[in-house]
């Protein structure tokens, strides 16, 4: 149970920071259109620890339940989960911005919707052909449990190195099109694979030591400092960014952070990754037309609008099944477990 609220704490920081970066906006030209000040250095600065964080996450709550078995019917759950949300409410998305309601209208090319991912949204793709990589080198690797041969390879300490190492050689190396979120998933896959080999080896524990902190604190002091100054939309492709990612990624667990308000924000993460766009964007427009332009005012109503009204529709997309499956991924299986659940915490 502590795990959990720690690991859920540290999806609400995700969220936190990811939903503060599109109240912002990534560059001058959008959010609150900010050149310079303290909330457009520490937007650039964390560029390092969003994305990371929420795929380090992803990984480690992978390694806690990973696939055992039938990889088919892994990825139908993950294209249940991941794909259907997406392409429901990213067509949408496009719609409205297409439309420019309350903003300058987006072009989009809709014959390539998708294929050509819709501005965020590539993390959900991205995400998807990390499951299917990960999943099936599982499969094949399992296949090596017979009488005579090595244990799995994957769960000692050189078969994860292995992977991590190639997955970060790729990542540095290789540039895959943008298309389909292939580009997204090699940079996205050293820290997912770091996440499941913490949860492998065990080190989900022995980060709290002391000692462990320690070092990770400095650690993470030396890879930050490797960066040099911060700019909007920095190359995410460098050591120094891959290194800055991991060791603060693994500090960030190392801390074991547990709030419960964080926490409940991260009880609803994906709904808030997939939803709070139209409520940055929509308070920021209905907070300027009223004459507001304080920036920290924007700023604080824009970030509560992003997670509040994301945790808001998720608690009404799952009056129904239909609605739940949509807008959250969720199959009817989880809806029940859920039901049941809050029976049982009703006196």
């Amino acid at each position: 149970m502590k795990a959990d609220l720690s690991l859920q704490t540290l999806r609400g920081l995700a969220c936190l920071l990811l939903v503060a970066y599109h109240v912002v906006g990534d560059d001058a030209s959008r959010g609150l259109r900010l050149a310079d000040g303290w909330l457009r250095d520490g937007n650039d600065a964390l560029a390092c620890l969003r994305m990371p964080l929420f795929t380090f996450l992803s990984g480690v709550v992978y390694g806690m339940r990973p696939l055992s078995g039938d990889l088919l019917r892994f990825m139908r759950g993950k294209t249940r989960r991941l794909l259907v949300p997406m392409l429901v409410i990213g067509t949408f998305y496009a719609l409205v911005q297409s439309q420019g309601v309350g903003v300058n209208a987006v072009r989009f090319e809709w014959r390539t919707l998708h294929i050509e991912p819709v501005d965020h949204y590539w993390f959900v793709e991205a995400l998807f052909w990390v499951f299917l990589l990960v999943g099936s080198i599982e499969v094949i690797d399992g296949r090596r449990l017979r009488p005579g041969l090595p244990a799995r390879l994957l769960d000692h300490p050189v078969g994860l190195a292995v992977l991590w190492g190639a997955a970060a050689l790729f990542q540095l190396t290789v540039n895959l099109p943008r298309t389909l979120g292939l580009e997204g998933a090699s940079y996205l896959l050293p820290y997912f694979v770091a996440g499941m080999a913490l949860v492998r080896l065990g080190g989900l524990e022995s980060l709290t030591s002391v000692r462990a902190r320690g070092l990770l604190l400095v650690g993470a002091v030396l890879a930050v400092s490797m960066l040099g100054p911060v700019h909007p939309n920095p190359e995410r492709r460098t050591l120094a960014m891959l290194a800055a990612g991991t060791v603060l990624c693994l500090l960030c667990v190392a801390l074991r952070p547990r709030l419960d308000l964080l926490a409940r924000i991260g009880s609803g993460s994906y709904a808030i990754y997939l939803m709070h766009v139209f409520f940055t964007a929509g308070s920021r427009v209905a907070l300027t037309k009223l004459g507001v332009q304080s920036v920290e005012l924007l700023f604080v109503v824009g970030l509560a609008c992003g997670i509040g009204g994301p945790l808001l529709l998720q608690s009404l997309a799952r009056r129904t099944p239909l609605s739940a499956l949509l807008l959250l991924g969720e199959s009817e299986r989880t809806a029940a477990r859920r039901s049941a659940a809050l029976q049982a915490a009703r006196p």
